[in-house]
């Protein structure tokens, strides 16, 4: 707590002519306490054993954040063991072991984009096996890897393992000007983005936070449904409540048993 008191800040003005405003300045300070760092590289799902994708999670590991797969062994049917299900380990290596646009894409301020979308493959024949990030238009966006499979069998088709990519052409920008912090907020988040949108990661508020944040929070919540299906696809989304900066989030697109249903 302060004991010298308040000081009112105005402008400063000379005679009747000048007037001098006070500024407020953005910092975009590359350092060890800015975490900017995101993985380029796919994480794949151990294919010859049969698995597949049934969960994500985002974690940050060494300053860099990674896009983490739970994966289980696909029985017929669709059915999945829920005894072999993990989490599979992410990469460990350091920010200095990579190279900027392969490996990793930084944050800049020129840079700050992320895309909303969901990306799958239209056809039942295919489910999730791998992801990834990508980084296009100075925005970053979601692979999917998708492998064949035997519905009736319960095997991966190993050889027809291909990527899906939505690169946002089109997306419109999603605006979330002048928030609070998300933690502060006491009600629950909603989502509040649509597909083919993006948004760019900002300062909060100046009046909430004096602009010192950076938001949308990263939600890292493991994503998973229960029980454990394959998916279709995977999207990422923007949720938040009213007031308040909010959070960027993996979701989960589940495969559609429908066309395996006789009557």
């Amino acid at each position: 707590m302060c004991w010298q008191g308040v000081n009112k800040v105005e402008s400063w003005h000379r005679w009747v002519f000048w007037e001098c405003s006070y500024c407020f300045c953005l910092c975009d300070e590359q350092s060890i306490k800015s975490d900017r760092y995101f993985n380029l590289r796919k994480t794949q799902a151990h294919l010859y054993s049969d698995k597949v994708v049934t969960g994500v999670r985002f974690v940050k590991k060494n300053r860099v954040f990674h896009i983490q797969i739970q994966q289980g062994q696909l029985l017929p049917r669709g059915a999945i063991n829920e005894s072999t299900l993990e989490w599979v380990p992410v990469d460990d290596y350091q920010i200095s072991d990579v190279t900027e646009g392969v490996d990793s894409h930084v944050m800049s301020f020129e840079n700050r984009g992320i895309d909303l979308d969901e990306v799958f493959k239209y056809d039942n024949m295919f489910i999730v096996t791998g992801v990834g990030f990508n980084a296009y238009d100075n925005r970053l966006g979601l692979d999917i890897l998708v492998s064949g499979y035997n519905f009736e069998q319960g095997t991966i088709h190993i050889m027809y393992t291909d990527t899906v990519r939505n690169i946002g052409v089109d997306n419109k920008e999603l605006h979330i000007n002048n928030l609070d912090l998300p933690t502060r907020s006491k009600e629950n988040s909603q989502p509040l983005s649509k597909t083919k949108q993006y948004l760019k990661f900002v300062n909060t508020g100046l009046e909430a936070d004096a602009g010192q944040t950076t938001i949308p929070f990263i939600d890292i919540q493991d994503v998973v449904s229960n029980p454990p299906v394959p998916l279709a696809g995977l999207g990422i989304y923007y949720k938040s409540s009213p007031g308040y900066g909010g959070f960027v989030a993996p979701k989960l697109i589940s495969y559609d048993y429908a066309a395996h249903v006789r009557s």
